[in-house]
Formats: structure tokens, C-alpha cells, sequence
């Protein structure tokens, strides 16, 4: 479960309001962390810290650093916190006790644009994990990677599920924009597939396991960029 650190508010973006939206400012330095267990983490500065219920005293404790380009996380089955990083091209287990730092999966699209995108934000459906890809490809001068959902098949190995930049360039929404993929800057399992909130492109899209893609909420001048349900 994801959501921005730094939101401007919430908005019920489903008729059955299952599923709220965070709205904020892309480049606003803008953190995410993930929830599920007991206080929870805060990133900065690619570190993360162990925070203490809200019913106790606020403090935090270093749990780990050294994380290259990490933006989104999630509470894995097990318990572990799975961090992916965009710079270092993989995603990250780490030991919630210890802070201990393995790798869970490495290979994914590198960065085009050093310091932004590629891997973003990692989720699990099951016991099996999928990682959001984005701000990579041709259109910013990058090899022809895809923008999209990639499932884990092993340690080195990932399978397109969802290819959201080929969409969206055939998609394109009624407000303004300056790339066609789009930035995409988290999503959450939702009903056995995926919400992926687009941060450029003012939406948030529908995902399922088979590829399908649609339109779940159009924003106007209003940019979503994380999601809780």
C-alpha cells in the first residue's frame, strides 16, 4: 500500500469510494512509504526510518540507507519491506528487524534520465510480485523499453503484464501534456488487478493481469500521485 508523504488532500475517486486518491505536486520532493504493520517507514534522502504507532510518542529510527533512487515500497507477504530503485535498476528486500538489504530482483529498464523513473513503485498480488516502469523510452531518447507493469518471474527475469505508455500514446486525455507515455508514479492491487495513478497525464487508469487498460478517473487541473485503498 502506497501513499504520498506529502499530499495536498484525498479524493474518493470510486462510486463505492474503496479506493481514494492523493493529490500533490510532482517535484515537490515528494516520498513514498509503506503501511500494513505497526507505526510504519518515512524516506528521506534514500533512507528509510521505523516510525512508532501514531498512539505513542512520534520518534523514528534508522532501519536502512544507501538505497539508490528509491521512490515506492510495499509490505511483502512475509513481512518484508520491498523497496524498488530506479537507479540501481531492481528491487530490494529488506528485513524489517534488522534493516538487512538482499536483493529480491535485479534487470530492469535503466534510467533514461539519471536520477528519474524507470522502476518505481512494487507490488504484490498473491505471493507474486509486480513492478511499475516508467519514465523510460523512446520518446525521451531511451532505448524502446516499455513503460508499464512488469511481473517477476524470477531473480533476473520479468514479463510485461501491462504496457500503460503504449496506451496512454493511444489515449491520449483532454488536458494538456508534454509526453504521451506519461509518468505514472504509483500503483496498488485493486480487485485482482492494479490502480496506476499518472501524475502527468492527471488520471488514474484501471490495470488487469491480462493486459487490459482503461480509464478508472479523469482529473483536470489536478495531479494524482498516490494511492490508498
Amino acid at each position: 500500500m502506497i501513499h504520498s508523504t506529502r499530499p495536498l488532500g484525498t479524493l474518493r475517486t470510486t462510486s463505492r469510494g474503496l479506493a481514494f486518491v492523493a493529490l500533490g505536486l510532482l517535484g515537490a520532493g515528494l516520498g513514498t512509504a509503506p503501511a500494513g504493520a505497526a507505526g510504519g517507514w518515512e524516506t528521506q534522502h534514500n533512507e528509510w526510518r521505523e516510525t512508532t504507532p501514531s498512539s505513542a510518542e512520534p520518534s523514528a529510527s534508522l532501519l536502512v540507507s544507501g538505497l539508490q533512487g528509491s521512490f515506492g515500497s510495499t509490505v511483502g507477504p512475509g513481512g518484508d519491506l520491498y523497496v524498488a530503485e530506479g537507479v540501481a535498476r531492481r528491487v530490494s528486500r529488506v528485513d524489517p528487524e534488522t534493516g538487512t538489504v538482499t536483493t529480491f530482483a535485479s534487470g530492469l529498464p535503466a534510467q533514461v534520465i539519471p536520477g528519474a523513473g524507470a522502476a518505481t513503485d512494487v507490488e504484490f498480488i498473491g505471493g507474486t510480485a509486480y513492478v511499475l516502469v516508467q519514465f523510460i523510452g523512446t520518446y525521451l531518447g531511451g532505448p524502446d523499453e516499455v513503460n508499464g507493469i512488469y511481473r517477476v518471474d524470477g531473480p533476473h527475469s520479468f514479463t510485461v503484464v501491462a504496457d500503460i505508455g503504449a496506451f496512454n500514446v493511444a489515449n491520449p486525455p483532454d488536458t494538456d501534456f508534454e509526453l504521451p507515455t506519461g509518468v505514472q508514479t504509483s500503483f496498488q492491487a485493486f480487485r485482482g488487478g492494479f490502480l496506476v495513478t499518472d501524475g502527468h497525464l492527471n488520471r488514474m487508469l484501471r490495470v488487469t493481469l491480462d493486459g487490459d487498460i482503461s480509464v478508472a478517473q479523469a482529473f483536470e487541473n489536478t495531479v494524482p500521485v498516490g494511492l490508498e485503498t
